[in-house]
Protein backbone atom coordinates (compact mmCIF):
# COMPACT_ATOMS: atom_id res chain seq x y z
CA UNK A 1 0.00 0.00 0.00
CA UNK A 2 1.70 3.78 -1.16
CA UNK A 3 1.73 5.82 1.72
CA UNK A 4 1.51 10.05 0.68
CA UNK A 5 2.12 12.80 -0.47
CA UNK A 6 2.99 15.71 -3.13
CA UNK A 7 2.04 19.13 -2.44
CA UNK A 8 -4.27 6.07 -8.34
CA UNK A 9 -11.58 -14.17 -19.18
CA UNK A 10 -11.26 -15.83 -21.76
CA UNK A 11 -15.30 -15.84 -22.18
CA UNK A 12 -16.36 -12.14 -22.06
CA UNK A 13 -20.79 -11.56 -22.14
CA UNK A 14 -22.72 -8.49 -22.65
CA UNK A 15 -24.89 -8.11 -20.50
CA UNK A 16 -27.10 -4.45 -20.35
CA UNK A 17 -23.90 -2.33 -20.41
CA UNK A 18 -21.77 -4.49 -18.29
CA UNK A 19 -19.51 -6.98 -18.83
CA UNK A 20 -18.77 -10.28 -16.81
CA UNK A 21 -16.07 -12.28 -17.22
CA UNK A 22 -14.63 -16.03 -16.81
CA UNK A 23 -11.08 -17.30 -15.67
CA UNK A 24 -12.05 -20.03 -17.78
CA UNK A 25 -14.52 -21.27 -20.54
CA UNK A 26 -14.72 -25.05 -19.01
CA UNK A 27 -16.66 -26.00 -16.52
CA UNK A 28 -17.17 -29.06 -14.67
CA UNK A 29 -18.35 -30.96 -11.38
CA UNK A 30 -14.68 -30.51 -9.82
CA UNK A 31 -14.10 -27.06 -10.82
CA UNK A 32 -17.83 -25.61 -10.37
CA UNK A 33 -17.03 -23.64 -7.13
CA UNK A 34 -14.00 -22.19 -8.38
CA UNK A 35 -15.35 -21.34 -11.52
CA UNK A 36 -18.20 -19.59 -9.45
CA UNK A 37 -15.76 -17.96 -7.44
CA UNK A 38 -13.39 -16.66 -10.37
CA UNK A 39 -16.63 -14.83 -12.46
CA UNK A 40 -16.13 -11.32 -12.29
CA UNK A 41 -18.67 -8.30 -12.69
CA UNK A 42 -17.48 -5.25 -14.53
CA UNK A 43 -20.20 -2.60 -13.96
CA UNK A 44 -21.58 -0.01 -16.65
CA UNK A 45 -19.29 2.79 -17.28
CA UNK A 46 -20.03 6.79 -16.55
CA UNK A 47 -21.63 8.80 -19.24
CA UNK A 48 -19.84 11.81 -18.02
CA UNK A 49 -22.32 14.27 -20.08
CA UNK A 50 -24.93 12.88 -17.45
CA UNK A 51 -25.15 15.47 -14.68
CA UNK A 52 -25.65 12.58 -12.20
CA UNK A 53 -22.34 11.76 -12.41
CA UNK A 54 -20.96 14.90 -10.62
CA UNK A 55 -21.42 16.62 -7.72
CA UNK A 56 -20.20 20.21 -8.50
CA UNK A 57 -20.93 23.06 -6.26
CA UNK A 58 -20.41 27.00 -7.32
CA UNK A 59 -18.91 29.38 -4.66
CA UNK A 60 -17.23 31.81 -6.75
CA UNK A 61 -19.15 35.18 -6.45
CA UNK A 62 -17.15 37.16 -8.10
CA UNK A 63 -14.74 35.36 -10.28
CA UNK A 64 -11.78 35.27 -8.45
CA UNK A 65 -11.61 31.60 -7.84
CA UNK A 66 -10.02 28.41 -9.17
CA UNK A 67 -11.70 25.64 -11.30
CA UNK A 68 -11.38 22.66 -8.57
CA UNK A 69 -11.48 18.76 -9.97
CA UNK A 70 -11.76 16.42 -6.91
CA UNK A 71 -11.28 12.81 -6.97
CA UNK A 72 -12.76 10.92 -4.41
CA UNK A 73 -11.13 7.88 -2.25
CA UNK A 74 -12.60 4.19 -1.89
CA UNK A 75 -15.70 3.82 -0.48
CA UNK A 76 -16.79 0.28 -1.95
CA UNK A 77 -16.12 -3.51 -0.61
CA UNK A 78 -15.89 -6.47 -3.18
CA UNK A 79 -20.08 -7.50 -4.05
CA UNK A 80 -21.97 -9.77 -5.70
CA UNK A 81 -24.76 -10.48 -7.61
CA UNK A 82 -26.56 -13.24 -9.58
CA UNK A 83 -26.20 -12.46 -13.47
CA UNK A 84 -28.18 -15.81 -15.85
CA UNK A 85 -28.28 -17.68 -12.41
CA UNK A 86 -24.47 -17.28 -12.38
CA UNK A 87 -22.49 -15.60 -9.23
CA UNK A 88 -20.34 -12.78 -10.35
CA UNK A 89 -18.19 -10.59 -7.88
CA UNK A 90 -17.60 -7.01 -8.97
CA UNK A 91 -14.40 -5.44 -7.46
CA UNK A 92 -15.63 -1.96 -8.72
CA UNK A 93 -18.02 0.49 -7.53
CA UNK A 94 -21.03 0.70 -9.55
CA UNK A 95 -21.88 4.55 -10.51
CA UNK A 96 -25.09 3.52 -11.81
CA UNK A 97 -26.13 2.33 -8.37
CA UNK A 98 -27.46 5.00 -5.97
CA UNK A 99 -26.23 3.33 -2.71
CA UNK A 100 -22.65 3.47 -4.35
CA UNK A 101 -23.07 7.07 -5.40
CA UNK A 102 -24.64 8.35 -2.10
CA UNK A 103 -21.93 6.42 0.08
CA UNK A 104 -19.43 8.62 -2.40
CA UNK A 105 -20.97 12.08 -2.39
CA UNK A 106 -22.44 12.07 1.14
CA UNK A 107 -19.85 10.51 3.19
CA UNK A 108 -17.09 12.30 1.34
CA UNK A 109 -17.53 14.68 -1.68
CA UNK A 110 -20.16 16.84 -0.30
CA UNK A 111 -18.02 17.14 2.86
CA UNK A 112 -14.91 18.33 1.10
CA UNK A 113 -16.74 20.73 -1.17
CA UNK A 114 -18.13 22.30 2.07
CA UNK A 115 -14.51 23.44 2.50
CA UNK A 116 -12.77 23.66 -1.06
CA UNK A 117 -15.39 25.30 -3.29
CA UNK A 118 -16.25 28.94 -0.93
CA UNK A 119 -14.58 31.20 -3.23
CA UNK A 120 -13.57 28.50 -6.55
CA UNK A 121 -15.93 26.37 -8.65
CA UNK A 122 -16.19 22.35 -7.39
CA UNK A 123 -16.16 19.31 -9.59
CA UNK A 124 -15.80 15.59 -8.89
CA UNK A 125 -17.04 13.12 -10.95
CA UNK A 126 -18.35 9.42 -9.68
CA UNK A 127 -16.13 6.31 -10.96
CA UNK A 128 -15.37 2.95 -10.53
CA UNK A 129 -13.10 3.10 -7.78
CA UNK A 130 -11.54 -0.44 -7.38
CA UNK A 131 -13.00 -1.80 -4.05
CA UNK A 132 -10.67 -2.08 -0.51
CA UNK A 133 -9.90 -5.89 -1.22
CA UNK A 134 -7.04 -4.73 -4.18
CA UNK A 135 -6.02 -2.37 -1.42
CA UNK A 136 -5.47 -5.15 0.80
CA UNK A 137 -3.41 -7.84 -1.00
CA UNK A 138 -0.76 -5.07 -0.73
CA UNK A 139 0.28 -6.73 -4.30
CA UNK A 140 1.23 -3.71 -6.65
CA UNK A 141 0.79 -5.92 -9.68
CA UNK A 142 -3.15 -6.65 -8.58
CA UNK A 143 -3.65 -2.89 -7.28
CA UNK A 144 -2.09 -1.59 -10.78
CA UNK A 145 -3.94 -3.82 -12.93
CA UNK A 146 -7.34 -3.45 -11.07
CA UNK A 147 -7.10 0.36 -11.30
CA UNK A 148 -6.57 1.07 -14.98
CA UNK A 149 -10.11 0.98 -15.64
CA UNK A 150 -10.61 3.18 -12.64
CA UNK A 151 -7.94 5.59 -13.38
CA UNK A 152 -9.36 5.58 -17.06
CA UNK A 153 -12.61 6.61 -16.15
CA UNK A 154 -10.99 9.69 -13.88
CA UNK A 155 -9.13 10.42 -17.31
CA UNK A 156 -12.37 10.68 -19.48
CA UNK A 157 -13.81 12.77 -16.79
CA UNK A 158 -11.07 14.76 -16.29
CA UNK A 159 -11.22 15.30 -20.34
CA UNK A 160 -14.82 16.20 -20.35
CA UNK A 161 -14.42 18.65 -17.09
CA UNK A 162 -11.61 20.29 -19.32
CA UNK A 163 -13.62 20.58 -22.64
CA UNK A 164 -16.36 22.12 -20.68
CA UNK A 165 -14.27 24.38 -18.01
CA UNK A 166 -13.32 28.13 -18.90
CA UNK A 167 -9.82 27.41 -19.13
CA UNK A 168 -8.97 31.02 -18.58
CA UNK A 169 -9.34 30.37 -14.87
CA UNK A 170 -6.65 27.84 -12.66
CA UNK A 171 -7.27 24.73 -12.45
CA UNK A 172 -6.69 22.59 -9.25
CA UNK A 173 -6.76 19.06 -9.14
CA UNK A 174 -6.57 17.06 -5.90
CA UNK A 175 -8.12 13.74 -4.33
CA UNK A 176 -7.23 11.39 -1.63
CA UNK A 177 -6.40 7.83 -0.76
CA UNK A 178 -7.04 6.03 -4.24
CA UNK A 179 -8.02 9.37 -5.12
CA UNK A 180 -4.35 10.88 -4.94
CA UNK A 181 -3.68 8.09 -6.75
CA UNK A 182 -5.75 9.26 -9.52
CA UNK A 183 -4.03 13.32 -9.08
CA UNK A 184 -0.56 11.43 -10.08
CA UNK A 185 -2.12 9.37 -13.17
CA UNK A 186 -3.76 12.94 -14.09
CA UNK A 187 -0.49 14.73 -13.71
CA UNK A 188 1.03 11.84 -16.18
CA UNK A 189 -2.13 12.30 -18.72
CA UNK A 190 -2.37 15.75 -19.04
CA UNK A 191 -0.58 17.92 -21.28
CA UNK A 192 1.54 21.00 -21.54
CA UNK A 193 -1.08 23.00 -22.49
CA UNK A 194 -3.64 21.96 -19.51
CA UNK A 195 -0.35 21.65 -17.41
CA UNK A 196 -0.17 25.86 -17.79
CA UNK A 197 -3.29 26.05 -16.46
CA UNK A 198 -2.43 24.33 -13.12
CA UNK A 199 -2.37 26.33 -9.87
CA UNK A 200 -1.59 23.29 -7.69
CA UNK A 201 -2.10 19.11 -7.26
CA UNK A 202 -3.09 17.97 -3.94
CA UNK A 203 -2.00 14.44 -3.81
CA UNK A 204 -3.77 13.44 -0.03
CA UNK A 205 -3.10 9.88 1.45
CA UNK A 206 -0.85 8.44 -1.18
CA UNK A 207 2.96 7.79 -1.72
CA UNK A 208 4.22 9.37 -4.82
CA UNK A 209 7.39 7.29 -6.11
CA UNK A 210 11.10 7.87 -7.89
CA UNK A 211 9.00 5.95 -10.56
CA UNK A 212 6.23 8.42 -10.71
CA UNK A 213 8.38 11.17 -11.33
CA UNK A 214 10.93 9.67 -13.79
CA UNK A 215 7.59 9.30 -15.57
CA UNK A 216 6.26 12.89 -15.30
CA UNK A 217 8.30 16.20 -14.63
CA UNK A 218 5.40 17.86 -13.46
CA UNK A 219 5.74 16.06 -10.40
CA UNK A 220 7.77 16.68 -7.17
CA UNK A 221 7.43 14.80 -3.90
CA UNK A 222 7.44 16.91 -0.52
CA UNK A 223 8.14 15.39 2.91
CA UNK A 224 7.94 15.58 6.61
CA UNK A 225 5.37 15.20 8.81
CA UNK A 226 5.32 11.11 10.21
CA UNK A 227 2.06 10.45 11.25
CA UNK A 228 3.40 8.29 13.93
CA UNK A 229 -0.04 9.29 16.48
CA UNK A 230 -1.90 6.89 13.80
CA UNK A 231 -2.92 3.29 14.35
CA UNK A 232 -3.26 0.24 11.78
CA UNK A 233 -6.36 -0.25 9.85
CA UNK A 234 -7.39 -3.58 8.15
CA UNK A 235 -3.96 -4.78 9.28
CA UNK A 236 -2.45 -2.62 6.06
CA UNK A 237 -2.38 0.11 7.16
CA UNK A 238 0.65 0.75 9.50
CA UNK A 239 0.98 2.72 12.44
CA UNK A 240 2.55 6.01 11.38
CA UNK A 241 0.76 5.71 7.90
CA UNK A 242 -0.09 9.14 6.80
CA UNK A 243 -2.99 7.59 5.06
CA UNK A 244 -4.54 7.72 8.37
CA UNK A 245 -4.27 11.83 8.54
CA UNK A 246 -7.35 12.23 6.87
CA UNK A 247 -7.98 15.77 4.62
CA UNK A 248 -10.72 16.92 6.92
CA UNK A 249 -8.00 17.35 10.12
CA UNK A 250 -6.17 19.92 8.01
CA UNK A 251 -9.35 21.21 5.79
CA UNK A 252 -8.39 24.61 7.12
CA UNK A 253 -5.06 24.74 5.72
CA UNK A 254 -5.94 23.26 2.23
CA UNK A 255 -8.57 25.76 2.06
CA UNK A 256 -5.97 28.54 2.85
CA UNK A 257 -3.43 27.39 0.47
CA UNK A 258 -5.89 26.28 -2.21
CA UNK A 259 -6.79 30.72 -2.23
CA UNK A 260 -3.75 31.50 -1.81
CA UNK A 261 -2.46 29.27 -4.93
CA UNK A 262 -5.21 30.50 -7.20
CA UNK A 263 -4.52 33.98 -6.17
CA UNK A 264 -0.51 33.48 -7.14
CA UNK A 265 -1.71 31.69 -10.53
CA UNK A 266 -3.79 35.04 -11.17
CA UNK A 267 -1.13 36.92 -10.76
CA UNK A 268 1.16 35.59 -12.89
CA UNK A 269 -0.91 34.33 -15.69
CA UNK A 270 -3.38 37.41 -15.86
CA UNK A 271 -1.57 40.81 -14.31
CA UNK A 272 -3.86 43.05 -15.67
CA UNK A 273 -6.68 41.48 -14.15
Amino acid sequence: MRKVFFIFLTTVLLLLGSTVSFASCTANEDNAASQYEQATFIPQPPDYNDAAMWVTADGDTDDTGADIFYVVSTWEEDWSQIVNGQIVKCHYADVWNSEHRNRMGDLEINKVAAYMSPGNRFYAPFYRHTTIEAWMTQNEDTIMDRTQLSMGDVCAAFDHFQAHRDTSRPLIIAGFSQGGLAVVELLKHIDDETYSQLAAAYVLGYKVTNADMAQCSHILVVSGYSGSEYAPYKDFLNVGDIHSCEPWLYSECLAENIKVRAKEWRKLHQPTI
